[in-house]
């Protein structure tokens, strides 16, 4: 019951048993978050500890990592990392376009 209110307060934070299922509902991690990262992010998380990856979810990126709290619970964190991606493209861009700008002469 706390893990529940937690998870309905922080809302970027999930809890998940050793199978995939969302502690307190009928629905696995995988139904949510439909990539095959997941499973295999989850996986991993279930051998090593924590594991990550990211997706794009309608023009959003999100990172989503797992950690292993004990032998048969997980924390899920979702994070939105839009912005830091825009960012990293616009860097990108004007890294280009002077590179560009030095190497021709005028």
């Amino acid at each position: 019951k706390i893990l529940l209110k937690i998870q309905e307060k922080a809302g970027n934070i999930l809890f998940v048993d050793q199978k995939g299922f969302l502690v307190g509902k009928y629905e696995k991690l995988w139904d949510i978050y439909p990539f095959p990262e997941t499973i295999r992010a989850f996986e991993e998380a279930k051998k090593k500890g924590s594991s990550f990856f990211e997706a794009e979810v309608r023009g959003k990126f999100l990172r989503i990592k797992i950690f292993k709290i004990e032998r048969s619970l997980y924390l899920v964190q979702v994070e939105d990392v839009s912005c830091e991606k825009t960012l990293e493209k616009k860097k990108k861009e004007i890294v280009s376009t002077i590179s560009h700008e030095i190497k021709t002469p005028l």
